[in-house]
């Protein structure tokens, strides 16, 4: 073989682990973003007792998020937002970041002078959890977590 035929399958070599590596990290975000429309889903659906009562509002956003984890994850993509209006009052369920140190996404919601935030958790399976802002071990969320939110609404 070739000088030119041997740098010709190095070069060949290392654009395929490139890709490899971009692909991975798109999939990274795809799943995440999938993740996000598969918790808000879930959030719709628990708090349609409230619409239902006509003491809610439920809206889907869309917002643009700019990831910095390292450079080889570096990202700017559209992810789910949810604007609610609760008993006459604004809040927001909105993703912060995929990657965060202890968790594999986090989630805040913005209610009042409030704050919680979720973790994503993805073994055993992917799971959220509910934190409130003095950084507690959390709760699974379910309907009955995310009623202790809005409860003081």
């Amino acid at each position: 073989m070739s000088k030119m035929e041997q740098l010709a399958v190095k070069l060949q070599e290392s654009a395929q682990a490139e890709q490899a590596k971009a692909d991975a990290v798109a999939k990274h975000y795809q799943d995440w973003i999938q993740s996000l429309h598969g918790l808000f889903d879930s959030i719709e659906q628990w708090l349609q007792p409230l619409v239902q009562a006509g003491v809610a509002k439920v809206a889907r956003r869309t917002m643009t998020i700019t990831e910095r984890p390292t450079p080889d994850l570096e990202k700017t993509y559209d992810a789910p937002a949810l604007a609610l209006e609760i008993n006459g009052k604004a809040a927001m369920i909105k993703p912060l970041a995929r990657f965060c140190f202890g968790c594999q996404g986090r989630v805040d919601i913005l209610a009042r002078e409030n704050q919680w935030y979720l973790t994503r958790q993805l073994e055993p399976a992917d799971v959220w959890y509910l934190h409130t802002h003095d950084r507690d071990r959390g709760r699974v969320l379910d309907a009955d977590t995310l009623a202790s939110v809005f409860a003081a609404y």
